[in-house]
């Protein structure tokens, strides 16, 4: 027969048991997984950087003095707020930055009414304030473009910014200083970097000095003399050749004083 002391062991033992599986415990925090086609070995490689980001791959490059150190899949414009393509630099870092045209509508107590809004153009509800969207690790490209962290679903979906999976857009923004150079294709190789196209040059013309001047009134033509034999473009024909003598007048004879003289007829 079983005892009462018993019977209390084995319901207390059974209650301490279903109270451990019913415990919850604390989760380690999950790293971010790396997302596909995605790295980086970059860190201590010398060389200017350089950023090629390809719109039809989908897909951004980074370079070290002329080799491939990173690569990361992209979300791009989508239509209608296509990126453009062109040779840009990075102007602004921002680490925290928030979009001032594109976000949310939230209410007072914080809660989100509208998650896709342009402030612009979308009316605001009664007693709600914009709250614009993360763009964490942003680097400005070009006007309101620019390369930060965001939401990636395989395809071009953004307003015309370039999102990165949030561990490359850390990297990339920690190894990228200002003035990087930034190419925006449309397509292309993967592997190589676009040329820029160098302005033509404009000569300069060397400064006159003073022997120029001299050397230039030496240089000139003098006047053409015709003579009387010429032909002019007004009279073809050559004029004959005309030769003028001039004699000097014979001095009066000296006549002695006293000397008669006769007229003679």
């Amino acid at each position: 027969m079983i005892s009462s002391f018993s019977v209390r062991f084995v319901a207390a033992a059974f209650a301490a048991l279903l109270a451990s599986s019913c415990a919850t415990k604390p989760q380690a925090p999950v790293a971010a997984s790396p997302a596909p086609d995605s790295f980086w070995k970059g860190d201590g490689v010398a060389g200017a950087p350089k950023i090629v980001v390809n719109l039809g791959e989908q897909q951004i490059t980074y370079f070290k003095g002329g080799q491939i150190v990173g690569a990361s899949p992209i979300s791009s414009g989508r239509e209608g707020y296509n990126t453009r393509t062109g040779h840009f630099s990075v102007t602004e870092k921002d680490i925290d930055h928030r979009s001032s045209l594109y976000g949310s509508w939230i209410d007072s107590d914080g809660n989100v009414i509208d998650d896709d809004v342009a402030v612009r153009t979308d009316p605001r509800p009664s007693g709600a304030r914009f709250l614009g969207a993360s763009m964490a690790f942003f680097m400005r490209v070009n006007g309101a473009v620019g390369m930060h962290e965001g939401y990636l679903p395989g395809y071009a979906a953004s307003h015309g910014c370039i999102r990165l999976p949030r561990h490359m857009a850390e990297i990339f923004y920690k190894a990228t200083p200002h003035g990087t150079p930034v190419h925006i294709v449309s397509s292309g190789p993967r592997t190589e970097i676009p040329e820029t196209t160098p302005e033509p040059k404009v000569a300069e013309k060397p400064a006159k000095t003073t022997m120029d001047k001299k050397a230039k009134e030496k240089t000139k033509k003098k006047p053409e003399v015709r003579t009387a034999g010429s032909t002019t473009a007004e009279n073809p024909m050559p004029q004959k050749q005309r030769t003028f003598i001039r004699q000097k007048p014979a001095k009066p004879p000296v006549v002695p004083r006293g000397t008669t003289l006769y007229l003679v007829e």
